[in-house]
């Protein structure tokens, strides 16, 4: 819909709605989408490729599946939605932070599994840390590659099992509390100097940080274990350090 500049669903419309797509919609600005404290109608909201979106708003106690990728406009994020298991936010090139509050609605994300931020170029460290411990009791799997402005990441996740941070050129060290994560990949992360898996790794399958050419501790793994580790573009020096971990 190409002259489409607003989509907005109040509290009261469309009570029966279980799916809601506004892909491509070239001109939108502004998408609010607000259901009843009791609808549970409401599954899957898909907003993705909106390129002039700058602000979405999700009230729902029913969502479960939330796509708002490449919206690359997007400034201003505010999601209540506890049962939101998937929420992809990857090319939103502008997103900065998540927004607290906006129109008496308190962002709320405590279901996520998976997260998706690849390419979200403006993402900082404050905004990431934010998502995380919104998201950290439950989330399963987590991409944030081409997030160039994010320097850290301490992911406090105790189900985390896949993770992924290639690209991500300024990342300077990274640490896991997850003993279930069976793949860590972080390709191209020229900054990178330490990895750590504060509880040990006894699942990790799989090692991936080639060309992360700064790369000199991993600590918390068991390197004899793993299936398959690549480092090629690594320093020779490059340590894997068991620590403490039996």
């Amino acid at each position: 819909c190409s002259g489409l500049k607003q989509l907005r669903l109040d509290a009261h419309e469309g009570a029966r709605l279980e799916i809601i797509k506004a892909v491509n919609c070239a001109m939108m600005t502004t998408c609010i989408i607000r259901r009843k404290a009791g609808s549970n109608a409401l599954r899957t909201i898909n907003v993705a490729d909106c390129a002039a979106l700058r602000t979405l708003q999700v009230q729902s106690n029913s969502v479960e599946t939330l796509n708002a990728a490449g919206c690359r406009a997007m400034e201003t994020f505010n999601c209540f939605a506890p049962q939101c298991e998937t929420l992809l936010l990857n090319r939103c090139a502008a997103f900065r932070a998540m927004t607290d509050e906006i129109n008496t609605v308190r962002t709320k994300l405590t279901s996520i599994r998976t997260l998706t931020l690849d390419s979200c170029k403006s993402l900082t460290s404050s905004g990431f840390d934010d998502l995380l411990r919104m998201c950290a009791s439950t989330l399963e799997e987590l991409s944030a590659e081409g997030c160039f402005s994010i320097d850290r990441a301490v992911i406090t996740a105790p189900n985390l099992v896949k993770c992924t941070f290639s690209g991500s050129f300024a990342l300077q060290n990274v640490r896991v509390s997850s003993t279930k994560c069976a793949s860590f990949v972080a390709r191209a992360c020229k900054d990178l100097t330490e990895v750590r898996f504060e509880r040990g790794a006894p699942a990790l399958d799989a090692f991936d940080v080639r060309n992360s050419n700064n790369l000199r501790r991993v600590i918390g793994v068991r390197d004899r274990r793993l299936k398959r580790k690549d480092i090629t573009g690594c320093p020779a020096s490059i340590e894997f350090i068991e620590n403490y971990f039996s």
